[in-house]
Order: C-alpha cells, then structure tokens, then sequence
C-alpha cells in the first residue's frame, strides 16, 4: 500500500504450477507460526501482486464464503434498501465476533489498497467468495453476479461502518484496570484502562475503531515469558501495548507501554 494502489487485476490473473506451490508454500510457514516480515515476496509490483494472490488464495480456500451462507439473502437484501450502510450493519451483528473481526480487516484492505479502477474487475472475481447461496450451481452463481458485484461493492466501500469492530479475543481480559505507570509532572500518574468488546479506553480517549491487534508474536516481544498475552491498540497520538500474565480469564495486567 506504501507503493501505491494494487491493481484489480492482481487478484484475476491465472496461475501457474511454480506461482500455485509457492503460494502453498508460504501459506505452510505462515499456518506454522512464520513472520510476515521474513516472508520472501519478491520487490516491489511482485510483492504487491504475490500479496494479492495470497489474499485471494485465502479467500478462495475458506469452506464457507466469508459473509457466511445464512446472511446471503439477508445481506443482499440490506444492500438494495434505504440506509443500506445501517442495514447491513444490523444484518453483520449475526456473524460471530472472529467473523466479523476477519471481514472488517479484509474488506477493509481491499477499500484503502485496489485501485479504484480496478474495483469491478476485483468483486466480479472474488464477489462469490464473499456472498453465495448455499450449494449454488455455477449457472445460479453467474446469474448473480451483477447484484453480488454491487453488493460486494457497497460492502467493501463501507466494511470500516458496518462490521461493529469486537476485541473478541481479549475477552478474558475485560474490565477496568487502573495503572501507575506513566511518569508525570507529579511522578507516576493514575491513569484508568477499560477493555470492552469495542476496544479500549485509556483515561477517557476510545482506541480507534478495529486498531486492536494480538501482538503476542510481534519481534519486539521476542523475550516476553511464554503464555504473556500481548495487544496493542491505536489511539489519537500513540500506539499502547498491554501485556498480561498467563492465558488464565482474568489474569493480571503485568505491563503497560507507550510506543
């Protein structure tokens, strides 16, 4: 994204067999714990475009379409009326918190990363993979391509609004904590730290919406003792990572840190 929009036709093209083992390759050290970072992409366009046919490979392999086969009908619906930002809303709070979590971050990146231009080209591709009848036959499938095109389009172009962000996975770890960990003109100061299903709060400033991320396997938290869970979240100026013993519900918060 740094170098620019990804062109839509990243996510179409054919692959042949060494593109198809690579891809299975790097999807065998990612599924085994590997780094981004450490992942060889390629440079520039090629590592934009490897990037894309990952994403698409994931989304092509998911057993079930991401949006889920009993929404379709609902989705489709919520699109096509009054308010369909709002509907669809309504219609994503069904999904389960993880689902939700996964597409608010791919729609998401699909929005701030393909070329406006290449949009069509994209949802036409990778449109059933996001909405699709339950046991569809091809010839159903390319009968809705159009209505899944578009409603795949408002989806994507409002995936921030719609899909209500969730720190699901810190669930055991919910509550208000109050912390003396940052030094001010009078010493350490109190600061209080809520955690709730949409995020943080820290003092009275919210974390920005679906900024929260497990950041147990960050390389700067190399050394931390093992079973810590680490997350991090967004705020107005800083970045705050939030470090707790054990994997225990309700386990101590050991550590506090402004990046």
């Amino acid at each position: 994204r740094s170098k620019g929009p990804i062109p839509g036709h990243y996510f179409t093209r054919c692959l042949d067999t060494a593109e198809r083992d690579r891809l299975f390759a790097l999807r065998e050290v990612i599924d085994a714990g590997g780094r981004f970072e450490n992942l060889e992409l390629g440079e520039g366009d090629a590592r934009a475009e490897m990037a894309a046919k990952m994403l698409r490979m994931f989304l092509l392999d998911l057993p079930v379409p991401l949006l889920t086969y009993p929404l379709y009908d609902d989705f489709i619906a919520a699109t096509q009326a009054e308010g369909p930002g709002a509907k669809c809303s309504d219609v994503s709070v069904h999904m389960s918190a993880p689902a939700r979590c996964v597409a608010r971050r791919v729609l998401s990146c699909l929005n701030a990363s393909v070329e406006a231009n290449g949009m069509d080209v994209l949802l036409l591709a990778i449109g059933p993979s996001l909405l699709r009848r339950r046991d569809a036959e091809l010839q159903c499938v390319m009968g809705e391509a159009v209505r899944v095109r578009e409603a795949s389009r408002l989806l994507v172009e409002c995936a921030d609004d719609i899909f209500v962000p969730s720190c699901w996975f810190l669930g055991p770890w919910m509550g208000v904590y109050t912390l003396k960990c940052f030094e001010g003109p009078g010493g350490r100061e109190e600061q209080t730290l809520t955690i709730d299903a949409d995020g943080m709060v820290f003092g009275e400033i919210r974390s920005k919406a679906g900024s929260e991320v497990n950041a147990s396997a960050w390389t700067r938290h190399e050394d931390i003792e093992e079973g810590t869970m680490v997350a991090a979240a967004k705020f107005e100026d800083k970045t705050l990572v939030v470090c707790f013993r054990g994997e225990a519900a309700g386990a101590g918060l050991s550590e506090v840190e402004e990046v």
